[in-house]
């Protein structure tokens, strides 16, 4: 744990590292920063220390979009996916649409508090699937098992 948790904080300074470059370098007005990672593990958390599961916590990722000139923001609670990485860059730089199974969160960019009321979907092994929206996380698994969970009462799950 401490490793991982070292590895972590060795990150998110290499992070800070590349932004000040940035900043400071001629591209600093024309450049959007996409940010995302692997998802987290479950350090005991429910008996289980892989990640390898439709919870929260292991199909949850770091994830940060910023236009160029965009200070800090705020958190967005919206649930996406990182299929929509595609499209919101798309969208974000004028370029033309392609259609896809996509959406473009340029809406979230501009404005983290907007409400879009999706739903996304998480996969993890054969015939498990998560399905998740602002209030609600259903996971079904290949046995058909299932666990509902309501995201807003019970942030934990």
């Amino acid at each position: 744990m401490q490793a991982y948790l070292a590895c972590v904080s060795f990150m998110d300074a290499q992070i800070g590292k590349v932004v000040d470059y940035l900043e400071k370098s001629p591209f600093a007005d024309n450049t959007i920063i996409v940010l995302f990672s692997d998802h987290c593990w479950h350090p005991g958390e429910k008996d289980h220390w892989g990640k390898w599961t439709g919870w929260d916590r292991s199909t949850r990722v770091p994830f940060i979009i910023v236009k160029a000139g965009q200070k800090a923001g705020k958190p967005c609670f919206e649930p996406v996916s990182l299929i929509d990485i595609y499209p919101t860059l798309i969208d974000m730089t004028g370029l033309p649409a392609k259609e896809m199974d996509a959406s473009s969160m340029k809406s979230l960019v501009h404005n983290p508090q907007a409400e879009l009321n999706r739903t996304v979907y998480s996969y993890f092994d054969k015939d498990n699937t998560a399905v998740i929206n602002k209030q609600w996380r259903l996971i079904q698994y290949a046995d058909v098992s299932k666990e509902l969970y309501n995201r807003l009462r019970d942030p934990n799950e």
